[in-house]
Formats: structure tokens, sequence, C-alpha cells
């Protein structure tokens, strides 16, 4: 019984062809799945900010003088993001009018999307919420 083999005459065919144009391929694949990984991080991260930023402002209305309450709640309210990259600023006027005071929270995360074989980007994620305060 005799097998008929390729050879590099046939067809454009060569040896190991087929082993880089998968290795190129796997490559992409595997960069494109990681940055898809990455914003749905990326996402969920900014879906935390913005619940912590609406949980702040929620202890601010009740508590308005306890500046170190308002930043402990909203740090409290995302418990898997970094407290040092965290930034709240709190502010309990309304510059819109003077018979109505607002709080108002916002939130700053210093974010850095990593993608394998990519540089790295810093970017800032940032929310803010505001509500009346209790009468």
């Amino acid at each position: 019984m005799s097998y008929r083999t390729q050879r590099p005459s046939d067809r454009g065919w060569l040896p190991g062809q087929t082993m880089t144009e998968f290795a190129i391929v796997a490559l992409v694949s595997f960069v494109l799945l990681f940055a898809i990984i990455q914003m749905g991080v990326l996402i969920y991260d900014y879906n935390m900010i913005c619940s912590a930023a609406r949980e702040a402002v929620r202890y601010a209305i009740v508590h308005p003088s306890n500046t170190s309450g308002i930043v402990n709640a909203a740090i409290n309210s995302a418990p898997f993001l970094s407290p040092s990259n965290v930034t709240v600023n709190t502010a309990i006027t309304d510059p819109n009018d003077s018979t109505q005071q607002d709080a108002k929270v916002t939130i700053s995360y210093a974010y850095t999307l990593r993608i394998p074989f990519l540089p790295s980007i810093g970017l800032t994620l940032a929310s803010s919420s505001q509500m009346v305060l209790a009468q």
C-alpha cells in the first residue's frame, strides 16, 4: 500500500506553514479575548463606582456634616476597588437655588487597562450623584 505525501511543490504547501498560520491567528484571538475580558471588568468597575456614588449621597443627605462618613460610605460600597485609587469629593450646596441645599458626591477611580502584548492604558472612571438634603 502506498501513501501519497504532499511535496513543497504541490499546491504551494510548505512544511510548518500550518503551525505558523495557527500561531499568528491564535495570538490575535487571545489578545482579542483578553481585551473583551478587560472591557467587561472595566464596565463592572464603572458600575461599582456609580453605585458607590449613589450610596454615598444617600448617606450625605442624612449626615451632611460628616465628610469622613461620606467618604467611608463611598469606599465601603465599592469593596472590590482599591481604596488608594478612589477619590471622593462632596459638596453640600446648590448653586442654582439658594433656598434648597443639595448633597453632591463625585467619585473618581484611576483604572489601568492591561491587555497582554499591548501597552497599559490609564483611564479615569468618574461618576457623580446628587440629591436634595433631608429637611
